[in-house]
């Protein structure tokens, strides 16, 4: 029987060659590719992808930081902007999923009277679930066209080109 091969999982590759310029277009790239290969079924609401966005988004404001120096000013403050309104709602979306996943395991737990009486949260919960989720996705949008997404093309576009 032959094994299965798992894929690995690419990672940042650099050059001691590299310079600092070159080093910072090409972390910035990483982790907007992660930051893509999670935000369509982040915005359609799945719960890991949701977590792994708001990981995403993380890590990318810290690369910025870091790098801002070696980027455009401009980039670096619309990046820093857009991404700071994406991780608070990507965080608030992240918050009621696991507010509603502990509430449902909770309530397993109750007596079926209890569990009725608690049925109007778990309700409330969803609902506001919804709305903040319509809200990233909201965002997730604009980003694409005219945010931090649309401009990081150009800013990382080549590791060539220093």
């Amino acid at each position: 029987m032959t094994a299965l091969r798992v894929p690995q999982r690419v990672g940042l590759v650099l050059s001691p060659d590299d310079g600092a310029a070159v080093a910072a277009r090409v972390v910035v790239r990483f982790h907007l590719r992660a930051f893509v290969r999670v935000e369509p079924a982040a915005r359609a609401g799945e719960v890991e992808p949701v977590h792994q966005l708001r990981v995403a988004t993380r890590r990318l404001r810290a690369a910025l930081r870091l790098f801002a120096p070696l980027l455009p000013a401009r980039f670096a403050a619309a990046a820093h902007r857009d991404l700071a309104w994406l991780a608070t709602a990507s965080g608030a979306v992240r918050d009621l999923d696991v507010l509603g996943e502990t509430l449902r395991k909770q309530a397993a737990r109750l007596d079926p009277e209890l569990r009725r009486e608690v049925g109007p949260l778990g309700v409330a919960l969803h609902e506001q679930h919804e709305r903040t989720l319509a809200e990233l996705r909201a965002e997730g949008r604009r980003l694409g066209h005219e945010g931090v997404l649309s401009a990081s093309g150009e800013v990382v576009a080549s590791r060539d080109a220093e």
